[in-house]
């Protein structure tokens, strides 16, 4: 008799355990997920459906929450296709449901900031169609939307390579021991230096062009920027002298309403044979234009 009902257990233990080899492989086979067949083909870039917070959305509170829902599945969900303005000391975090993308960070929001988050082109649906063009959303912790606008045309200088991955990032020369995303690390509040260092500081607003060179955004906060455009050849959203193609424009941008056209020429600057790569943007820049006028070949202008 206890023989028979030991038999019986060990028959119900080895169901059990083959019940959830199955189960775990179906699971495993319903995580992957695929373009169902059949049906026309697909040729629909992926596009925004609905967001939150509401665009131009003021009076938020400290703690990033942003949803955006596509009328597809995203193919990934990773930070990668996503730039928040100005930065945070921690990455962004996506969980991804569906359509549904949830974006946060472990770093609070500034108060009185107005944010620009970009879905760049590089997020793509499943059959990876691609966005036509970045979706921007802005937000504010203050009581209104920053005014500031920008536009700009980067352009390659040379004409046998076309435009990859560029960006014009925006550096504050105005009241930096004031702003968040410059004094909060992760070790804790710095003192951040009295003008931008380009090799190793990230610019406050970074602005993605598309193929044809063109970019442009709102909700910046007015005032005096250094800009630089430049191409992000190894996808890490900040210059790396010596490298990547460079242009630099005027040392003082004014930021206002206006939104007056920006022009840059990238070129392939050897900036590792004329300054370290602790030297401020002031000194690349001087050295950058006497270098220039020494050369034998014009090369156009750089955003004056």
């Amino acid at each position: 008799m206890d023989t028979n009902r030991a038999a019986d257990r060990l028959k119900l233990k080895d169901f059990s355990s083959y019940f959830l080899l199955i189960l775990v492989a179906l699971l495993l086979r319903c995580a992957h997920v695929e373009v169902p067949p059949g049906g026309p083909e697909d040729k629909q870039a992926p596009r925004v459906l609905a967001v939150y917070p509401p665009p131009d959305s003021a009076g938020l509170s400290r703690d990033l929450k942003v949803q955006l829902e596509f009328n597809e599945w995203p193919a990934r969900s990773s930070s990668a296709n996503l730039i928040i303005a100005p930065p945070l000391p921690r990455k962004l975090k996506v969980k991804q449901s569906g359509p549904l993308l949830t974006v946060t960070s472990e770093s609070k929001l500034d108060t009185n900031t107005t944010y620009v988050i970009t879905i760049l082109p590089s997020l793509r649906d499943l059959r990876g169609i691609a966005l036509e063009k970045d979706f921007q959303l802005r937000f504010s912790t203050g009581l209104s939307i920053d005014s500031g606008k920008i536009k700009a045309l980067v352009q390659s200088g040379d004409w046998n390579k076309p435009l990859v991955n560029a960006y014009v990032g925006l550096y504050p020369l105005d009241k930096r021991n004031q702003l968040g995303y410059l004094t909060q690390k992760k070790s804790g509040t710095v003192e951040p230096d009295s003008f931008p260092h380009p090799g190793k500081e990230r610019p406050m607003y970074l602005v993605a062009c598309d193929s044809l060179g063109t970019c442009q955004m709102e909700g910046i906060r007015p005032g005096s920027y250094a800009a630089l455009a430049f191409s992000d050849i190894n996808l890490s959203r900040r210059i790396e002298l010596g490298t990547e193609a460079l242009a630099i424009g005027s040392q003082r941008v004014t930021i206002d309403t206006s939104a007056s056209m920006l022009p840059f020429f990238l070129y392939p600057l050897d900036t590792t044979m004329l300054v370290p790569k602790t030297a401020t943007l002031h000194r690349l820049h001087s050295r950058t234009d006497s270098s220039q006028a020494k050369g034998s070949r014009s090369k156009g202008p750089i955003g004056r």
